[in-house]
């Protein structure tokens, strides 16, 4: 099968499924997220070339110094949107009311699956398809479109 087909098929299926998770009742988030994101690794392991790079300490300080301007940032985004436009904030706390982890399990599948599964998916398969077909900017691309597949939380902050 063509290679874009099955791309813009995983990425249909990507947002039905994160639809499904996020606008289903409260009480299925947690499965149905999980199993969203058990999926969309098989799919990008079973469809995709994906490549596992071995990582460095220039990698790893990469990484350390990268969470923490990300942290720093995220920090100063906060309170400025909770100065500027705090209705905003709020829900984005209504939203987080209802999904954060809460159950043992909760715990376990958003270390295991769902934060794994994001990397893999959006950025191990989706990214580097996206450079097989397209020179330039991929990781805005790709942003984008993981952007999009949280519309469907009503927490337009994700």
């Amino acid at each position: 099968m063509n290679q874009k087909i099955i791309i813009l098929s995983t990425l249909l299926l990507a947002h039905i499924l994160l639809f499904l998770s996020f606008v289903r009742f409260p009480g299925t988030f947690w499965p149905v997220f999980t199993v969203t994101l058990a999926i969309l690794i098989f799919l990008s392991v079973k469809t995709g070339a994906l490549k596992f790079k071995k990582i460095t300490f220039k990698h790893w300080l990469y990484i350390v110094i990268s969470a923490i301007l990300l942290y720093i940032l995220s920090y100063v985004g906060i309170a400025g949107i909770k100065w500027v436009y705090p209705s905003l904030f709020e829900e984005m706390e209504r939203f987080y009311d209802v999904v954060q982890p809460v159950k043992a399990w909760h715990f376990i599948s958003l270390v295991l699956i769902v934060i794994p599964g994001e990397e893999i998916y959006w950025r191990g398969y989706i990214q580097q398809q996206l450079k097989r077909y397209k020179k330039g900017d991929t990781i805005l691309i790709a942003t984008i479109l993981y952007a999009t597949a949280h519309l469907y939380s009503d927490a337009y902050l994700l």
